[in-house]
C-alpha cells in the first residue's frame, strides 16, 4: 500500500489530481491511500512522519504557499520523500536546491503526461515498500521492509545453514540458506556478489579497488573479478 498526501487550495485540481493517480495505480496494479488537504496549515498540523511516500502540493496556495510548506516539512517534521510542486506557470522559478529534490507539474497537464511521469515514481515506491518475510533461528516471525535490507550473508561453513541478515536499525540471523534468500528477493534491488553475499544496491554508498561501503559505513570485500559485474549493476539502479 502506498501512502500519498494532495495539498491544493482548489477541491477540483485535488479531484483531478486523485483521478489520475487512482487510474495510473489501476494501471499498474497498485494500492494507494490518499489523505487531501486544502492548505499548508492543515497539512503540517495533521503530517505524522513516515505517513506518506508522495506528497503532491500546489505551489500558489493562500495563506502559507507550496514552497514554505515543503520546507516546513522537510526541515520541522523530517519528511525525506519526494515532492511534486503543482503549478499553473509553465516556467515556475525554483532554486536549483529545489529543483533537484522535487519535480514540478503543471496544473493543466493531460492525463497521458500526468502518467507518464508518475508511473515510474508510483513502481519505484512499491518496489521500495516490498517486505520479505523470515524466520530467525530463534523461532521467531519477522517482516521486513526491503528498503531497510542492506545486505545478507553467510560464512563459508554455514552455507545451506542460516544466513545473516543486516538492517539499518539492527541485525540477525536467518533459517535459510543464502539461494533461498535470492530467490525470495529475485526482481528487487539484491545482487548475488559472489556465494557468501548478497547486497541491496539501494544501499551501496562506494565501490572501492577492493571493497563496497555500505550507507550504513560497512566495509564488504570484494575481489577484482567481481567489481566491473557489479558496477553494470549498479549503474541499472535509480
Amino acid at each position: 500500500m502506498i501512502k500519498l498526501i494532495i495539498c491544493d487550495d482548489e477541491e477540483h485540481i485535488i479531484q483531478q489530481a486523485k483521478q489520475y493517480l487512482l487510474q495510473v495505480a489501476k494501471e499498474l496494479s497498485l494500492e494507494l491511500t490518499i489523505d487531501t488537504f486544502l492548505s499548508g496549515e492543515d497539512l503540517l498540523a495533521s503530517y505524522q512522519p513516515n505517513s506518506s511516500s508522495l506528497i503532491i502540493l500546489d505551489i500558489e496556495m493562500k495563506g502559507l504557499d507550496g514552497l514554505a510548506t515543503a520546507k516546513r516539512l522537510r526541515e520541522q517534521q523530517g519528511y525525506r520523500g519526494l515532492i511534486i510542486f503543482l503549478t499553473n506557470h509553465e516556467r515556475q522559478l525554483l532554486t536549483s536546491e529545489e529543483r533537484c529534490e522535487n519535480l514540478v507539474l503543471e496544473k493543466s497537464a493531460e492525463y497521458s503526461t500526468f502518467a507518464q511521469q508518475l508511473k515510474p515514481i508510483l513502481q519505484k515506491l512499491a518496489q521500495d515498500q516490498q517486505e520479505f518475510s523470515f524466520v530467525t533461528v530463534e523461532g521467531a516471525e519477522i517482516t521486513v521492509l526491503a528498503q531497510t535490507i542492506l545486505a545478507f550473508y553467510t560464512k563459508r561453513f554455514q552455507r545451506g545453514q542460516t544466513v545473516h541478515l543486516k538492517m539499518t536499525d539492527r541485525e540477525c540471523t536467518v533459517k535459510a540458506s543464502l539461494d533461498q534468500v535470492e530467490e525470495q528477493v529475485a526482481g528487487s534491488t539484491f545482487y548475488r556478489m559472489n556465494p557468501y553475499q548478497l547486497v541491496n544496491l539501494k544501499h551501496v554508498l562506494t565501490l572501492g579497488e577492493n571493497y563496497l561501503l555500505l550507507t550504513d559505513q560497512t566495509k564488504l570485500k570484494l575481489q577484482r573479478k567481481e567489481k566491473k559485474a557489479l558496477q553494470d549493476q549498479l549503474f541499472q539502479v535509480d
